[in-house]
């Protein structure tokens, strides 16, 4: 698990592999749940950042309230993190695991 850029505190890991890393987590001075998508341990943080743009981009201009809000993108020392709404729901392979 990577450590949350400033003024974030990690809740729990709902996804990671070589090339991302998807946590749940709190934003620090107000307490509101957000999902930090960051680059992976392979992804240089530029290449991130270029690709979290372009994510960020593309949800901002869809404006509708069944997707989820890109609120900003963060950065610290080798990582580049996309904050999106947590909108609360449940990975398909958890959902799988509990037998729902």
């Amino acid at each position: 698990m990577f450590d949350a850029p400033n003024g974030f505190r990690v809740i729990e890991e709902l996804h990671a592999s070589r090339r991302s890393v998807v946590q749940r987590a709190r934003r620090l001075v107000t307490d509101a749940p957000v999902v930090l998508k960051s680059n992976g341990p392979e992804v240089p943080p530029e290449q991130a950042l270029v690709r979290h743009e372009r994510e960020r981009a593309i949800l901002q201009s869809l404006s509708s309230d069944l997707v989820i809000k890109a609120y900003e993108i963060v950065r610290a020392g080798s990582l580049a993190a996309l904050v999106l709404e947590d909108c609360g729901g449940e990975s398909l392979r958890r959902r799988l695991e509990v037998g729902v």
